[in-house]
């Protein structure tokens, strides 16, 4: 009966995954009529892997997190900010992924036979997610150009996310498959997965320039032999990085790559400007006009939280409630967010919609997840410190470039790929008896 049970929990995930992944271009390209259903779907989705996730969660650790969380979250939400219970279950939303996407996925990995029909089957959906993507970007770069609408599969406003998830994916099927000492004809044979990397730059999304070195120096394993083996594939890096942007900077044209490599553009766009766009963003606010033009840099919102504090005093370490960044369509938004528009709209990075939902405390409890986000699945596996690497570097990048850790159809791939990688960095055989010695325990303590 396990297996039965285990088979219908993984039916269900897989097609909450796939009317996830391709609701958002269907609804905007193929049925415009069906556009207007995409907050239910999107909720639809979040509800599946939270029953999912309760009825999937087994380690106590786990268990402990996630009751820690859901009532810190209340107390600072519902008691200290005096926001409705309403506000507080919608909010929560934003934190699924670290609620639920790990205990889904252990569930799934530490158990042999579900294991293997697992890990093939889920593979097999995160190949053709890929190809999907081309036909989806490539015709989205075709009728929209660069930017924003080369959301693939997804949607538009989705081209962080998507570019993102292409590379982990990527990474994920290249590490499996190379061979460290044959690197350069392991890059041939596994090329598809390079061809696959192409639609992330057609899409305007910055942060893949700095996604590309790292991927292939992390293909290469960490050991003493690393410097000679880097003397022969730093060459053909650079070469791969350099056909790559120059196919970023067609995609985009001549002009716009000049600007994209202006340091003065770029300090403007992510670090800080003179101050003016703020002013100008805030005064077009407060008299009721259309403020979306004045895109503030998504640095200089760090250096709002020294006002947040003046104008907020008291919530540093609490926050102001989870939910300040969810609403406007089926909910009404939060005094706060009203009051601030002007400043949270854009492009708004994770660590500033952390600390303004759930402050201090929120970063703890973030470090909380990722400590068993990265944790070994079960005793006995053998770390993976290359796709750890990759997916760290990626995680403190995203942190302060946008805010998609929020998204929990992201973090579920990027989290399975990190516990997946524990037992494919293991041989079969050292899993194996690990798992004889537990039953071995358990059947000696009468379980």
């Amino acid at each position: 009966m396990r297996i039965e049970k285990s088979l219908f929990y993984q039916r269900i995930l897989f097609i909450a995954f796939w009317i996830r992944a391709t609701w958002g271009f269907c609804a905007e390209e193929l049925v415009p009529p069906l556009d207007g259903l995409k907050p239910i779907v999107y909720m639809a989705f979040d509800a599946v892997l939270v029953f999912l996730g309760i009825v999937m969660m087994e380690r106590k650790r786990d268990k402990l997190f996630a009751a820690v969380f859901v009532v810190v979250a209340g107390i600072t939400t519902c008691y200290y900010n005096g926001l409705s219970v309403l506000f507080y279950v919608n909010g929560l939303r934003d934190f699924i992924s670290y609620l639920f996407v790990v205990p889904i996925v252990g569930y799934f990995l530490r158990d042999a036979e579900r294991r293997e029909r697992f890990v093939t089957d889920f593979d097999r959906q995160l190949f053709w997610f890929l190809v999907l993507q081309v036909p989806c970007m490539l015709y989205q770069f075709i009728m929209y150009g660069a930017g924003d609408a080369g959301g693939g599969s997804l949607g538009y406003g989705n081209s962080g996310i998507i570019s993102t998830l292409i590379f982990v994916i990527c990474f994920y099927f290249m590490k499996k498959r190379m061979d460290p000492e044959r690197y350069v004809a392991s890059l041939w044979e596994n090329k598809i997965y390079l061809l696959l990397l192409i639609p992330s730059q057609l899409n305007e999304t910055k942060i893949t320039f700095l996604f590309f070195p790292m991927f292939f120096l992390l293909l290469l394993p960490l050991n003493r032999k690393l410097f000679l083996r880097l003397l022969f594939a730093i060459p053909l890096m650079l070469v791969l990085v350099v056909l790559l942007g120059m196919g970023y900077m067609a995609s985009i044209g001549r002009s716009e790559a000049n600007r994209m490599f202006d340091l003065d553009f770029m300090m403007e766009v992510y670090l800080y400007d003179d101050g003016q766009t703020a002013e100008r963003a805030e005064a077009l606010f407060d008299a009721g006009m259309d403020f979306a033009g004045a895109d503030i840099p998504r640095f200089y919102k760090i250096l709002y939280l020294s006002d947040f504090d003046k104008q907020y005093p008291g919530h540093r370490w609490t926050g102001l409630g989870v939910g300040q960044f969810k609403g406007g369509t089926m909910i009404e938004a939060t005094k706060f967010y009203k009051e601030n528009e002007w400043m949270l709209s854009g492009t708004m990075i994770y660590v500033v919609q952390l600390l303004i939902q759930l402050g201090i405390i929120g970063v703890i409890l973030s470090l909380w997840f990722f400590w068993l986000m990265f944790s070994p699945p079960e005793k006995g596996l053998k770390r993976d410190y290359n796709m750890q690497f990759f997916i760290i570097f990626m995680f403190v990048l995203i942190m302060v470039y946008n805010d998609s850790i929020r998204y929990c159809f992201m973090m579920l791939p990027i989290v399975y790929v990190v516990m997946e990688s524990w037992y494919s960095n293991t041989p079969v055989a050292e899993i194996n008896d690990g798992e004889e010695e537990g039953d071995a325990k358990l059947i000696a303590e009468g379980v």
